[in-house]
């Protein structure tokens, strides 16, 4: 017969009695040999996952980092990153991670279900919700950069901001129009390591009277039903011709949601494809 192993799971109400929910998490914590930190690209950043890793840690416990998703392991970072992760992906690390658990519970690994579960696996991915978002960067026929968004999660995406900046010294004579002396947030307008002043426009989901944010909104909602959505009234006229060194500077772009952001992230201008 089987022993029972009991498992606490801090986001499953089943494993938290009613009452003071906190002190629940803590003392399931406390009790636990092993703790096992999945980790998304979404997930990896939240405060619990770190706070739940640091508590399991001091109380000498064996943290598990597991990757899933689009998460690799090389991406995890500080504070986790010194420990042994694992993903949920290849077969030889669940199996490693098995029997670590195994050993830590003082009992056999059963190497059968390993195959069984291995195939199993995604489905059950396929189910679990997901929020993602994902940005595509591109010129139109006139030469404008734009962006374009598309969820290609599960779950309806709560949106924030999208933001597109260039290199100051590229706004001669063009169409452009950046309102330095007011800022709306820091990265609208900075300073490179390497001395080059960037500046931009954004849009957010909030009406506004200043210019710098664009006349429409950002659309305050995208579903996975929307498909690929332009995102209008931001854009950047790069001059018609540019030098070699001018070429080589990046263009920033951003766009972020509650539940998954996305960049900053640089992009060569050489890099950035012509719209279909």
């Amino acid at each position: 017969m089987t022993p029972t192993i009991p498992v606490f799971v801090s986001s499953d109400y089943d494993s938290i009695p009613s009452g003071e929910w906190y002190q629940a998490i803590l003392n399931g914590l406390r009790r636990s040999e092993s703790i096992i930190c999945l980790l998304s690209p979404v997930s990896i950043d939240r405060r619990w996952i770190n706070f739940e890793a640091g508590f399991g840690f001091g109380a000498e416990s064996e943290v598990i980092p597991l990757v899933w998703g689009r998460q690799d392991k090389g991406d995890i970072g500080m504070p986790l990153s010194p420990l042994q992760a694992r993903a949920l992906s290849d077969p030889l690390d669940v199996k490693a991670m098995m029997k670590a658990l195994a050993t830590r519970c003082r009992l056999s690994f059963n190497e059968s279900l390993l195959d069984a579960f291995m195939e199993a696996l995604p489905q059950i991915i396929a189910k679990v919700p997901s929020s993602e978002l994902a940005v595509r960067i591109f010129r139109n026929k006139d030469g404008m950069v734009q962006l374009s968004m598309r969820n290609t999660g599960t779950r309806m995406l709560d949106m924030v901001e999208a933001e597109l900046l260039m290199p100051q010294q590229l706004n001669r004579g063009s169409a452009n129009s950046f309102q330095a002396w007011e800022p709306v947030t820091e990265r609208r307008y900075f300073v490179a390591p390497d001395g080059v002043r960037y500046a931009g426009i954004a849009l957010t989901v909030h009406h506004s009277t200043q210019l710098h944010l664009g006349i429409n909104p950002l659309r305050p909602i995208l579903t996975p039903a929307m498909g690929e959505c332009p995102i209008p009234g931001i854009g950047l006229h790069l001059p018609k011709t540019l030098t070699a060194d001018e070429e080589a500077l990046p263009i920033y772009y951003s766009v972020l949601s509650r539940q998954s952001p996305v960049g900053p992230i640089p992009i060569p201008i050489p890099d950035i494809p012509l719209s279909d």
